[in-house]
């Protein structure tokens, strides 16, 4: 009987017996149990893990490296799966559309799916994912020939200036490199030719011999070239100096102010609305994989350093890196392509 029907035919409403409220309030308890049982035994399966290059890359490997780790925490294995194309645009538009169920997430790099970088399909990490952790990372390096009279940025400058800027050229192979050397051409007055290559291995070569006078990029892509001393890297694009190569000065030591944001890291992103307890479940795994000493160890033998932060520092992050290069787009007038 309703309390309406009670107010007007005056009947008695009996209230229910001890009994009664029991059988309530495990009705009840049943009804809100799933919720809660799901969130604790997340994941029950298996997780897909997108990367946007292909198997056997740097990021297809800092994957695979946290994936056993993140395993033993989680109790589920994480499937990695490579779907490469379109600088990673390809792969990360499959965890952009996918279920936010907590079973699919992108590992690799997102800044330079931005519109700023991306004309066709472009991704805002901060927009159209949820951050979950960063876990790897590396700053940019200028690198110069060893065949050229200089040993610091000052020298290199210095040098450009006696050069028709044809002879002073440097090879780009994404647009990162081209910005960066425009926030450095700015700052510092030096003046050189672009000239655009699709992989490092063509002109590695030509850097080692004097014919190309400097580049941008990773030092774990060029570990063996330093090695061999036959170039020199002038300076990273890092707060402080870095382990691996501790005589190499910062940019700001350099004297070149405000690239600290400027590198290239990798980390887990989710599909927009998927469960902040299982992100939070993920983020845990990831910074746990990343102070293993073995993942330490691997990661630095591929140039990289280990990060493992949460959802909002990874968000703060990535945010400081695109105010830095939308930055370096305005300066050097970019246009997607």
């Amino acid at each position: 009987m309703t309390i309406q029907n009670v107010l007007r035919t005056g009947a008695v409403m009996r209230l229910p017996g001890a009994a009664t409220l029991a059988a309530l309030a495990t009705t009840t308890g049943l009804l809100l149990a799933p919720q809660s049982a799901v969130a604790q035994a997340y994941p029950t399966k298996p997780i897909r893990i997108v990367v946007g290059f292909p198997a056997g890359t740097t990021t297809d490997t800092g994957a695979r490296v946290l994936g056993v780790h993140m395993n033993k925490v989680l109790g589920q294995p994480l499937i990695v799966e490579a779907r490469p194309g379109a600088g990673g645009v390809i792969g990360a538009n499959v965890v952009v559309k996918a279920e936010p169920d907590g079973y699919t997430y992108f590992f690799g790099s997102v800044s330079n799916l931005h519109p700023i970088f991306t004309k066709n399909n472009p991704i805002d990490a901060g927009k159209d994912f949820a951050p979950v952790s960063d876990s790897m990372y590396a700053p940019y390096v200028l690198f110069s020939s060893a065949k050229l009279p200089a040993t610091n940025l000052q020298e290199l400058v210095a040098y450009a200036k006696t050069q028709p800027p044809e002879k002073f050229n440097m090879p780009v192979t994404i647009a990162n490199q081209e910005l960066l050397m425009q926030v450095v051409k700015s700052k510092a007055g030096i003046t050189y030719t672009s000239i655009p290559y699709t992989s490092s291995a063509q002109f590695i070569p030509l850097l080692a011999s004097g014919e190309i006078a400097i580049h941008v990029n990773l030092f774990g892509n060029f570990q063996a070239p330093l090695q061999a001393g036959t170039v020199r890297a002038i300076f990273v694009t890092a707060p402080k100096r870095t382990a691996q190569y501790p005589n190499v000065q910062t940019a700001a030591e350099a004297g070149i102010q405000g690239v600290e944001a400027a590198g290239f890291g990798a980390g887990f992103w989710a599909p927009r609305g998927t469960p902040r307890t299982m992100i939070d479940r993920v983020s845990a795994a990831a910074v746990a994989a990343v102070k293993q000493p073995e993942t330490i160890e691997q990661f630095r033998k591929l140039g990289y350093d280990t990060v493992g932060n949460s959802p909002e520092e990874q968000l703060k992050s990535y945010e400081a890196s695109m105010q830095f290069w939308r930055y370096a787009a305005q300066l050097g007038n970019f246009q997607p392509q």
